[in-house]
């Protein structure tokens, strides 16, 4: 509940301390999960949910059964065992006549609450000791019959927690959010989408993914949030690559052509027609005046990165400079060393930046990185440190970027003038998915392997294989294969 200061235009927007039921305490646990403001307890999801709304007889509740059964409290008592553990137990009847023991262990405070003559509702599973007994049940305290129970008698959700908070304490929280201030909060889809796609109001959705009648009161309300957060997450998408349409760029390919030639006479190997359309697509993006944001698709051995390194030439040969980051040390190194001595060779100076290369040696890529001596960068998380500046940046390349956070990307990107950007993975993404996932990046695909390449194989097993995995590994390394 709010105090009696001045209170935001938006009750929502208020600190979640002054929500009822919270307070310092309960806030500090709140945040921990994103919780800070009123509005935010809306959208704290529960993780599953058990049907409790079924009350069945005592008498008809099996051994091993999970019941939810009500009844009064004919009698509480409270006792120590010889060794010195503390029982309480009550022993209900409901209106058939069938008894009960409920028991907890250690919870001397309810000797004030379950008293003789109370209705109690409880959830649990039933077992037998001197007759039916339920042991630390989930359990309300029925004071009204005409009153709404949380924990049991209902559709129960259960939710995400942290340590010092329990399921009773976040029901009751949002329940006191919804009851005080589900009101307040507005809808944000315009009312003729809502009506097309025949999904629920937003207070609705909340209303019943945290309180349902129905499982299917459960799917309609994650129907609705699913919708508005895809709604949302492709509305930004559009907006973004509007705004990159209207950019422009100083980078484009100049030169003759002598570096990229002077590249591919060295190659054991014809380019496969998917990669000569890709190069053209990507060529075609450094003639247009805009900054380029690809995606470059393809399986394992279908050749990226020899597109990757052709494209490079390309802007190294119009004066600037080309980044190349990998998720990992080991794929940056492989990348440095299957290339690295050849691009050399024709006069193109590359080095290799991760977080093992000694203080020296990163001191000295450092000021050639600024200075513009060093053409071609390698590198990991390394490469986005504040120390690392660019002379010209032009090309940004990211391999497995789903492995690298959008933080990061940006602020490789930012290191330079509007330059291209180029992510390439392996991940098998179905077209319509890559659209809707990075729908502001344009999409190029590699399908057809080189030449003598094998197929590419993929198989899933289970935790139960690992030992198989690990010798099959073993294995391969031994006959001198890669793994």
């Amino acid at each position: 509940m709010l105090n009696d200061k001045k209170v935001d235009k938006n009750p929502l927007k208020e600190p979640v301390q002054y929500l009822k039921g919270v307070g310092p305490k309960w806030a500090k646990l709140l945040e921990k999960f994103g919780i800070t403001e009123i509005g935010d307890i809306f959208f704290h999801i529960p993780r599953i949910y058990i049907d409790r709304a079924t009350i069945s007889k005592i008498e008809d509740t099996m051994i091993g059964e999970r019941a939810t059964i009500l009844g009064e409290v004919l009698s509480f008592e409270s006792k120590r065992t010889r060794k010195r553990i503390e029982i309480q137990t009550a022993l209900l009847q409901d209106e058939s006549g069938g008894l009960i023991f409920i028991k907890w262990f250690k919870q001397p405070y309810l000797k004030k609450v379950v008293k003789k003559g109370v209705t109690v509702m409880a959830s649990g599973e039933v077992t037998f000791f001197k007759g039916k007994q339920m042991v630390h049940p989930d359990f309300e305290i029925i004071t009204d019959e005409k009153a709404n129970p949380l924990h049991t008698g209902r559709i129960v959700p259960f939710y995400p927690l942290t340590e010092g908070m329990s399921q009773k304490r976040i029901r009751r929280i949002i329940d006191n959010g919804i009851t005080l201030y589900l009101d307040y909060l507005k809808e944000t889809l315009p009312e003729w989408l809502i009506k097309d796609e025949e999904l629920l109001s937003i207070t609705e959705a909340i209303n019943k993914i945290h309180k349902p009648l129905t499982f299917d009161d459960v799917n309609q309300a994650k129907k609705r949030l699913i919708f508005e957060e895809l709604f949302y997450f492709e509305l930004l998408l559009a907006l973004r690559k509007k705004r990159l349409k209207i950019r422009k760029t100083e980078i484009k390919i100049r030169g003759d052509g002598s570096l990229l030639h002077n590249f591919m006479r060295l190659l054991p190997f014809d380019l496969t027609r998917d990669q000569e359309r890709v190069i053209k697509e990507i060529k075609d993006d450094f003639l247009s005046g805009k900054p380029m944001h690809r995606m470059l698709q393809g399986d394992v051995g279908s050749g990226k990165t020899i597109v990757a390194i052709i494209i490079s030439l390309m802007i190294i040969e119009s004066g600037y400079q080309v980044a190349i980051m990998a998720p990992t040390e080991i794929l940056a190194e492989q990348h440095y060393l299957n290339v690295g001595k050849t691009l050399k060779s024709i006069g193109v100076e590359n080095a290799l930046l991760i977080g093992s290369v000694k203080a020296r040696e990163k001191k000295k890529i450092y000021e050639s990185l600024e200075k513009g001596e060093i053409d071609l960068i390698f590198g990991t998380h390394a490469l986005i440190e504040d120390v690392v500046q660019f002379k010209n940046l032009g090309l940004v390349i990211v391999d497995e970027q789903h492995r690298f956070g959008v933080l990061q990307r940006a602020k490789l990107l930012e290191k330079g003038e509007a330059p291209h950007f180029l992510v390439m993975t392996a991940t098998p993404i179905p077209r319509t998915l890559s659209i809707t996932l990075y729908g502001d990046l344009d999409i190029s695909v590699i399908k057809e392997m080189p030449p003598g390449r094998k197929e590419i194989v993929t198989r899933w097993t289970g935790e139960k294989n690992r030992t198989k995995i690990y010798d099959f590994i073993k294995k391969k390394i031994k006959e001198g294969e890669q793994c």
